[in-house]
């Protein structure tokens, strides 16, 4: 069965349960100050973000590395 989610990253990911997902498909920002409505899109948010989304990205992740 295939699911899309939709929303924050962070808040669909915290409900998924460990090691539950074969694929996490991923668009983050660069990092390199491209113009967004909502984010700042630094180099030191860009580092903040992955702080935050790699952990869960892992946690869910079936074959994490």
């Amino acid at each position: 069965m295939i699911e899309l989610h939709h929303g924050n990253c962070l808040d669909v990911m915290k409900a998924i349960p460990d090691k539950s997902i074969d694929l996490v498909l991923t668009d983050p920002p660069y990092g390199i100050d491209l113009h967004y409505d909502t984010y700042e899109d630094t180099e030191e948010n860009w580092y903040k973000l992955m702080d935050q989304v790699l952990p869960e990205i892992i946690r869910i992740s079936k074959m994490a590395i």
